[in-house]
């Protein structure tokens, strides 16, 4: 099975070259037909976690990750819903998620946002037990090639990957204060 993790995956799933009123998900250039589910399998070979406790420095720990995710379209949205995801994290991690975890293509500009709500991964790192980390994260997906390469990549390219939007304000709260965020780009 080939992998990679939520949003528009391997050039299968693709977005309209602009935002409109309605934002849908694309599979082989087309629309999703309302009530069709398209279900990919993606993966995150670059994709880290960041730990932020209270008065400490922040941890950035590796965790390639592989999944198999759900795209669907409603009336006015892209929907799509993470259905399998594990982490390939080092020694003494262990990131466990609770699935599912549903999100939905939101209007704005390009890129557009992809929200995955109801997130929750219980995190052990370096076998310290750190507990359930819970909220919604902040996704982009669409055209955002650079202008300086116009050139040689135009804009009409459809991009097929999802990057992850985080920090310590777009995070998953955790115990005691604890603030848990991804980084890196799914395809």
């Amino acid at each position: 099975m080939k992998q990679a993790i939520p949003a528009v995956v391997a050039a299968l799933l693709m977005l309209p070259t602009s935002a409109s009123a309605n934002t849908q998900w694309f599979y082989e250039r087309q629309a999703i037909a309302e009530g069709e589910t398209v279900e990919v399998a993606t993966s995150g070979p670059k994709i880290s976690l960041s730990l932020k406790l209270p008065k400490q420095t922040t941890i950035a720990i590796p965790c390639p990750a592989s999944g198999r995710m759900a795209f669907r379209n409603s009336p006015t949205n892209g929907l799509d819903e993470t259905r399998a995801i594990s982490f390939s994290c080092p020694d003494g991690t262990i990131l466990t998620p609770k699935l599912p975890w549903p999100s939905k293509l939101l209007e704005s500009e390009l890129p557009l946002h992809d929200k995955w709500e109801n997130v929750a991964v219980h995190l052990t790192y370096n076998r310290v037990n750190y507990g359930t980390f819970t909220g919604s994260l902040d996704t982009t997906v669409g055209d955002v090639d650079p202008l300086k390469d116009e050139e040689t990549h135009k804009r009409d390219e459809l991009d097929n990957f999802l990057v992850f939007r985080g920090g310590p304000k777009e995070s998953l709260a955790g115990p005691n204060q604890g603030r848990l965020w991804f980084k890196g780009v799914l395809t």
